[in-house]
């Protein structure tokens, strides 16, 4: 058997095509090297099926769209899934390399990268490789035995309980039981909202079937109000006229048996009412229903600010933490911090190049102002203010306001 690896550098560039070739065969003499053209690459990635993809990433607009271009359609092929794809950059572009984490890379280098790092980067994808084969063996094993299901690596209904039970004794967290609404069950299946719920859940978490049309989801280390955001997130993803319903438990001590008894009660619940997300206390039958759904009656200032703060717990902290455990792997080298204290409410971005601060205030009885700024070299270049009604700080809209600031931030388009 061969322990030749193909490696494919894509190119139209024949000075930087030797450059690379050197750096890599310097050291590592028993790889094949080839070098393809734009135009070509693909014909001859199907045709050859290298291990790893250098792209390089010359200046322009047009060549970074089309290297995602180039991502979605390896991705799309299954013979190609375990290819490492590495981005060569003639200037690093901080954002487009963001965007191009997100699409599946598997490292990046710079032209002038030296020859060791361009070695160790081989190396490194290739182990990745291996790791990636082995963890599909392990699958394909597991899905045999009828643990978890091959299309999709949930976790079936005959080992769920099992599961859940085993990581609840031994870590806190909350527990959910999920279905789509009696309404759209025709069109979004479980194994439908089971691969968008996959994508909006970190890889700690546990989600897989349960009977009929439930899924049970576990979130660790988590509270249970927190979760809402992630519903909120998951929802908005779902299919036109698709709505789904929950039933949250927060788990400390509580039995997993009594904890999915709550869940699937509270589940029943919010079914009938429809597009609903409703959390218990599993020391108690005590149901809190989701903020955003009360209208305060607001009768003067020590009641608004009972409500804002209200809206800080169970809305703006939840969010905020959420969403800087979504963004701090994305933006690099970027420091992400942010405050929820009653008289301090913001969510700050900091890099070398410029900050962004997104701030909440309550200077009346009946608006909220959310100021958003943007420095840049210690400049001020951009300001503005938006008053709310306490009624619109929801989820939804806060968290859609606060992926434009953090778009601002990372486009600079303020």
């Amino acid at each position: 058997m061969s322990t030749e690896n193909n490696i494919l550098l894509i190119t139209d560039n024949s000075i930087v095509s030797d450059l690379i070739k050197n750096k890599l065969l310097l050291l590592r003499n028993i790889d094949n090297f080839s070098a393809a053209k734009y135009e070509k690459a693909f014909s001859i990635i199907k045709k050859e099926k290298p291990c790893i993809i250098f792209y390089y990433l010359d200046k322009g607009k047009k060549r970074e769209t089309d290297f995602i271009n180039f991502i979605n359609k390896m991705h799309q092929n299954s013979d190609l899934a375990e290819c490492q794809i590495i981005p060569v950059f003639s200037k690093q572009n901080d954002d487009m390399l963001c965007t191009a984490f997100e699409h599946g890379i598997s490292d990046f280098l710079n032209v002038k990268s030296t020859d060791t790092e361009f070695t160790l980067r081989v190396i490194w994808a290739l182990q990745k490789k291996e790791m990636l084969r082995n963890i599909e063996t392990k699958k394909n094993i597991l899905a045999q035995l009828d643990i978890i299901d091959i299309e999709n690596g949930l976790y079936t209904k005959n080992y769920i309980n099992k599961i859940l039970k085993t990581k609840s004794e031994k870590t806190k967290g909350a527990f959910a039981a999920v279905a789509p609404d009696v309404n759209t069950r025709n069109i979004l299946s479980p194994a439908h909202l089971a691969s968008i719920i996959k994508k909006n859940i970190r890889a700690t978490d546990i989600v897989g079937f349960s009977n009929d049309f439930k899924l049970y989801l576990w979130f660790e280390k988590t509270k249970a109000k927190d979760t809402t955001t992630i519903f909120s997130k998951i929802k908005n993803e779902l299919p036109k006229n698709c709505t789904i319903s929950a039933g949250i438990v927060e788990m400390n001590d509580t039995p997993f048996e009594e904890a999915e008894k709550q869940a699937n009660k509270f589940l029943a619940k919010a079914l009938l009412k429809g597009n609903s997300f409703l959390v218990a206390r599993s020391s108690t039958n005590t149901q809190i229903k989701s903020i955003e759904h009360q209208k305060p009656q607001i009768k003067n200032f020590k009641l608004f600010k009972q409500a804002f703060h209200k809206k800080i717990e169970c809305i703006v902290a939840p969010l905020f933490y959420q969403t800087q455990k979504r963004i701090e792997e994305k933006l690099f080298k970027t420091n992400i911090q942010y405050k929820t204290e009653e008289n301090n409410c913001y969510f700050m971005l900091e890099n070398e190049e410029r900050k962004s601060i997104f701030e909440l205030t309550y200077p009346g009885y009946t608006k909220i102002n959310i100021d958003i700024s943007h420095e840049q070299e210690f400049e001020n270049i951009s300001n503005k203010r938006l008053s709310l009604d306490i009624s619109e700080i929801t989820t939804s809209k806060l968290g859609s306001l606060l992926e434009e600031f953090i778009n601002e931030f990372q486009n600079k388009s303020y």
